[in-house]
């Protein structure tokens, strides 16, 4: 007798849901969305109402499925699709901590699961979607969930599992899990805007004026009383008092001009000079005091001009010795707390005069180092450039290390497959004569030649008929000849496998010429804030700083004799 198979008492498990089944239900979810969700709107609906409104998604699923689903399971399937959906933003905006497991790529049907959520009151006025990352949802730890609602400043608000906050409140659009760190909590709301009064400080400044003005009217009625008195009763005493005060300054001045020409003996002998050109820059700095006077300080991007107007009053350093602060961080590469302490002022005064200065001096400088014309070039055109009498730009690539972002996003975007670290990459340009004529603003390390010469203003620089060099990287012969420009560059190998006798005679001159770019980088990069890598709080700064490095290496001596 032949036993019968045992049965499993268990009931047999669905399959999952296909793509085109979950398609189908987050349309029908959209359309019902009034019956389903009511209770975020305010609508009340009942729990019968609400369960017949999932038994219709149900059947609609049902027609395209092979198995018939029911309103319960619909209902679990967009939970779970929305719970993951939410999940990975979360997942992809969360500062990394030292381990953990990458953050896994979007599958194509979670972006429309967050697009049907974008009605709910909780993501109303915000660019949600996974690409974005621009949302942030409240967090489960109770100290961190309670700092953030005090933050928010929101009468009788309750957040739920649906609310979320832009990435717009947060400094630099991320938080930290550190109850000391600034990004704990959301601190940028506009009621924390300040409103100023205008007509009261103008009042003030008003009276302020009248106020020096009578004083300095009271000094002047004082001085003049006491030289009528001192002319009326000194007599002759006055005019012998005179020629001693001109005698005893007299020997100062000849201790000056021995000492000075004992400084020009000191330098004949053992060859200590500053240089002429050196003595020049000093003075040609002098024209920048007129613009430190209308000068405001950087006091970070949220805070409003008059803030940063208010904060001129009271400066610890002078202009000048701001600017000598500026210069001695760029070129020695000093810790931010060690030039606090050597000029007696706290790190976050000295972060913002570095702040307003850099700024300053890349206004200024940019105005005095524009694109030089065709004929500025063929004019100053170095004899070793013969060849290439058209040339008008030779082109290279430098990068500089900056600190790893804890964002998977932007640590993509700056590792260098070069370099084998988190970089910055800067396209310079010189012109024949060795000045550095163009500078581009910073891009990640990841970035290739040809991307930064689409990203930046270069091809809008050049003209027709003119002549660029560069190294085999710069594919970008295609581009030049729309604009009638020609492209030099090393040849590459043939099908033979062997240059010809021309091709390695164009690349050795070629390398001969272009060596020169390189050789104004590695002057910029004398300035020894390069030699560690750059923190994360420079970065927005980076490419001001850049551009000043490149600018001030233009005043020493030309790079290529004439």
């Amino acid at each position: 007798m032949i036993s019968p198979p045992l049965v499993s008492s268990t009931p047999k498990r669905k399959p999952t849901w296909t793509n085109l089944e979950q398609s189908v239900l987050l349309e029908e979810v959209t359309k019902k969305e009034k019956p389903l969700f009511g209770k975020f709107k305010g609508c009340g609906r009942g729990k019968k109402e609400r369960e017949a409104a999932w038994e219709d998604v149900a059947k609609a699923v049902s027609q395209v499925g092979v198995y018939v689903r029911t309103g319960k399971e619909a209902g679990k399937q967009y939970a779970n699709l929305k719970c993951r959906a939410t999940d990975k933003i979360s997942q992809m905006k969360r500062p990394k901590t030292g381990g953990g497991p990458k953050p896994q790529s979007p599958t194509p049907i979670e972006p429309a699961v967050i697009d049907s959520m974008d009605g709910r009151p909780s993501l109303q006025g915000l660019d949600s979607g996974i690409d974005t990352g621009g949302i942030h949802r409240f967090p489960k730890d109770v100290r961190k969930r309670r700092a953030w609602i005090r933050a928010i400043n929101r009468k009788n608000f309750a957040p739920n599992e649906f609310s979320c906050i832009c990435s717009e409140h947060f400094e630099f659009g991320w938080h930290s899990d550190d109850p000391y760190d600034a990004n704990y909590a959301p601190t940028i709301f506009s009621y924390k805007e300040k409103t100023v009064d205008h007509e009261r400080e103008e009042r003030v400044s008003r009276r302020n004026l009248q106020k020096e003005f009578e004083e300095s009217k009271e000094r002047a009625r004082e001085q003049e009383n006491r030289s009528l008195s001192f002319s009326m009763f000194a007599h002759s005493y006055s005019k012998d008092k005179e020629e001693e005060m001109i005698s005893d300054l007299a020997a100062p001045m000849t201790e000056i001009e021995d000492d000075v020409e004992t400084g020009v003996r000191l330098t004949r002998d053992i060859g200590i000079d500053i240089g002429e050109q050196l003595i020049h820059f000093y003075h040609r700095i002098n024209y920048l005091a007129p613009k430190c006077e209308k000068m405001v300080y950087w006091r970070g991007s949220s805070s409003t001009p008059d803030e940063r107007t208010r904060s001129r009053r009271c400066m610890a350093l002078d202009p000048i010795d701001q600017f000598l602060a500026t210069m001695m961080r760029l070129k020695v590469g000093l810790y931010v707390q060690d030039m606090a302490e050597r000029f007696g002022v706290s790190v976050g005064a000295f972060s913002q005069y570095f702040t307003t200065w850099v700024c300053l001096l890349y206004k200024e400088l940019k105005e005095l180092n524009p694109f030089p014309s065709r004929d500025v070039i063929q004019r100053n055109m170095p004899s070793c450039f013969k060849s290439f009498p058209n040339l008008r730009v030779i082109l290279d690539c430098t990068e500089i290390f900056i600190q790893r972002s804890s964002s998977f996003v932007n640590q993509n975007q700056s590792f260098s497959n070069y370099k084998h670290h988190t970089t910055l990459k800067f396209l310079v340009g010189i012109t024949p004569s060795g000045v550095i004529s163009f500078v581009s603003e910073g891009f990640g390390g990841r970035v290739s030649d040809r991307q930064m010469i689409e990203r930046t203003c270069l091809l809008d620089l050049i003209e027709e008929g003119d002549g660029v060099m560069a190294d085999k990287g710069f594919t970008i012969k295609d581009m030049l000849e729309k604009k009638g420009c020609t492209l030099n560059i090393p040849p590459f190998r043939s099908s033979s496998n062997q240059f010809t006798t021309q091709e390695v005679l164009n690349t050795q001159e070629i390398a001969k010429l272009s060596i020169h770019v390189e050789r104004a980088i590695g002057r910029v990069k004398n300035f020894h804030i390069f030699d560690g890598v750059l923190s994360l709080s420079l970065v927005p700064l980076s490419s001001l700083m850049f551009s000043v490095w490149c600018w001030i290496t233009n005043l020493d001596v030309p790079l290529i004799e004439s």
